[in-house]
């Protein structure tokens, strides 16, 4: 817990020698129901200054929401610096912080950039981790320790014997996978490796979203080349729509373990359902007696529009509409019978 008598200030020193593209960085806010409101407008800046604990650096985010125990990630663009600080500004207040991630790579030596592929998605109030609700299953269960429920657990432990990791039996194409209830949005996927041992069993995985069951049927956001043991690393989905998540080991017999995936995206907005297309149909020969239109499918906004050719008092008019089921169905419409 952090305290100041005017402000509060954590402040993160990436080492004398960095400079880091702080691409991703993810707070993680404490369990407790009590204090959850205290990081309200809580800022992440960054930058190469340390005067003041670096409330003077560039603003990454803001804080405006978070519940007990969420984590938030953030996308910085490309932000450079040294020094990575939450800050709560114009308030007297206690900041306390369970978890504080920072994704980033270094500068070269001559002070260019690691190429790199630092096209994030803007999310200047954060994005949750949403696989926190969200419900796991894997291809098979290597033992009680490695249910597939560690790996949403909120806990960035590699510790397998502690039961803080997932792990299938060796098997070809082990898969996890963690259905998010209902289609989001994900801008990045964290995945933290195993530490005890093993760590080199989860090269070459493969990160797929989409709306299917079928992983193979769902687009690849990322393939994962390696990790080091207990090392987490933040994969930019870009913005990928689906409903789950899923991390693959293709084209080979292994154990999959995995000790944390952290989702962060938001609920998909509502597709925009267009109005059906109306069709209209137009009778301009005499008598109704026996015609018949034919719609080209089904819809709810389909109508008619009759012409008489003469004038027609309504008040001793009368129109029966049969439809017609006894008729076989015309290729690619339905019929419907006008009778007088």
């Amino acid at each position: 817990m952090f305290d100041h008598p005017k402000r509060a200030v954590a402040l993160v020193d990436g080492g004398p020698e960095s400079s880091l593209p702080d691409l991703l960085v993810v707070i993680t806010n404490r369990v407790l129901e009590c204090c959850k409101e205290r990081i309200i407008g809580a800022e992440i800046r960054i930058g190469n200054s340390v005067e003041n604990g670096g409330v003077s650096n560039p603003r990454c985010g803001v804080i405006t929401s978070m519940e007990s125990g969420e984590s938030l990630f953030f996308s910085c663009n490309g932000m450079v610096g040294r020094y990575v600080t939450v800050t709560v500004p114009r308030r007297t207040e206690h900041l306390i912080l369970c978890e504080v991630q920072v994704f980033g790579l270094p500068e070269t030596s001559n002070g260019k950039l690691i190429s790199m592929d630092a096209n994030l998605p803007e999310v200047p109030d954060g994005a949750p981790n949403v696989a926190l609700k969200g419900v796991s299953s894997q291809s098979s269960l290597y033992n009680h320790f490695g249910d597939s429920r560690n790996s949403i657990g909120g806990s960035l432990s590699g510790d397998y014997s502690k039961m803080q990791c997932s792990q299938t039996i060796f098997e070809l194409c082990p898969w996890w996978t963690v259905d998010l209830k209902e289609v989001h949005v994900v801008f990045s996927v964290g995945v933290t490796n195993r530490e005890d041992c093993c760590w080199e069993r989860i090269n070459e995985a493969e990160i797929r979203i989409g709306d299917s069951r079928e992983w193979g049927t769902n687009p690849r956001c990322a393939v994962i080349y390696s990790l080091g043991p207990g090392e987490t690393a933040m994969f930019n989905c870009k913005g990928m729509k689906g409903k789950y998540v899923t991390v693959i080991i293709p084209d080979r017999e292994e154990k999959l373990s995995l000790c944390e995936v952290q989702v962060f995206g938001l609920p998909a907005p509502p597709e925009e359902n267009p109005l059906p297309e109306i069709t209209e149909k137009v009778v301009m020969r005499e008598g109704l007696s026996g015609q018949s239109l034919v719609f080209p499918e089904e819809g709810i906004q389909d109508y008619a529009v009759l012409h008489p050719s003469v004038p027609i008092d309504l008040t001793k008019f009368t129109l029966c509409l049969r439809v017609s089921t006894e008729f076989v169905r015309p290729p690619g419409g339905h019929p419907l019978l006008l009778s007088q």
